[in-house]
């Protein structure tokens, strides 16, 4: 993918609608099926990112924590482990597979700008 996320760090509608949604689907995608394996249900980051065309698009270390920081604090759908790992709380899990909901985050989730990278 392109590197735009180094040269504009403004996110826009669209971009934090792709953030919102791929990181709830991919988030109930993997707990989903870490539970029909028995596994934890607890993921890092990493996990969600990887593989992911949508979200990795977008630098990992500046807007993995806005979308966290928007699901755990403002809707309360997930939860964040001392260990830094995310799952879904009860609320969360509630919340997936439903095609009409939009997880569009916040305007004023903006990653914080850099000079270096």
């Amino acid at each position: 993918m392109s590197d735009d996320h180094n040269t504009n760090p403004q996110l826009y509608e669209n971009h934090r609608r792709t953030i919102g949604a791929n990181f709830m689907k991919k988030l109930c995608e993997k707990i989903d099926d870490a539970r029909r394996k028995g596994e934890s249900t607890m993921l890092s980051v990493d996990e969600l990112w990887k593989d992911n065309a949508d979200l990795s698009a977008f630098a990992q270390d500046q807007i993995a924590p806005l979308a966290i920081r928007f699901f755990r604090d403002e809707l309360g759908y997930i939860i964040q482990h001392p260990d830094g790992r995310i799952s879904l709380t009860d609320v969360g899990r509630q919340h997936c597979g439903d095609p009409n909901e939009a997880f569009t985050l916040s305007e004023s989730y903006q990653p914080s700008k850099r000079d270096e990278k």
